[in-house]
């Protein structure tokens, strides 16, 4: 009767493919951390609100388009 450990049953792993693996977890965890940060920042400051209420205010104050715009005389240069 042999006896395998945990260690010898894993198949054999290529330690560059193990670092490629390491950073593209690493490059995700941090692009998410940054995303969560930003996040919290935008509901803290309010930023958001702000925002919106801006663009909601710029929308109702812009003067409406002209119904019927003069035709546009080109000339060659």
């Amino acid at each position: 009767m042999t006896h395998t450990t945990e260690t010898d049953a894993r198949p054999e792993r290529n330690p560059t493919e193990d670092a490629d693996e390491r950073a593209e977890l690493l490059a995700a965890l941090k692009a998410a951390s940054e995303w969560i940060d930003a996040q919290l920042f935008v509901r803290r400051t309010g930023i958001q609100e702000r925002v919106r209420n801006a663009i909601t205010r710029a929308e109702a104050t812009k003067p409406a388009p002209d119904p019927d715009p003069a035709p546009v005389e080109r000339r060659e240069i």
